[in-house]
């Protein structure tokens, strides 16, 4: 019995592993996926727009040019599957 209580400990602590992997991957994935896209849009490629993402939760820092091209980072970042929310910390900075 204590054999197979430490087996299906082992396999729990395994499978937890490979979700917490899975998840971190995710949110490599949802990064990527984002920062990509924000390097398409015309007034943001020329800004540094920094995406961090934990547990589906995205964070956007760094400056953009208009309210609007900060509104417009956050819908882009809304998109993608995977994330649950889009904390858009971008501070617009006029020339």
């Amino acid at each position: 019995d204590t054999l197979k209580a430490a087996t299906e400990n082992a396999e729990s602590s395994a499978k937890v592993a490979a979700n917490k992997a899975i998840d971190k991957f995710d949110d490599m994935a949802i990064t990527t996926a984002i920062s990509a896209e924000l390097t398409k849009d015309p007034d943001i490629k020329l800004f540094n727009v920094n995406v961090d993402t934990k547990d589906g939760a995205v964070t956007l820092k760094g400056t953009v040019p208009t309210d609007e091209v900060r509104n417009r980072a956050t819908a882009i970042a809304k998109t993608f599957s995977g994330v649950q929310s889009v904390d858009n910390q971008l501070v617009v900075k006029s020339n």
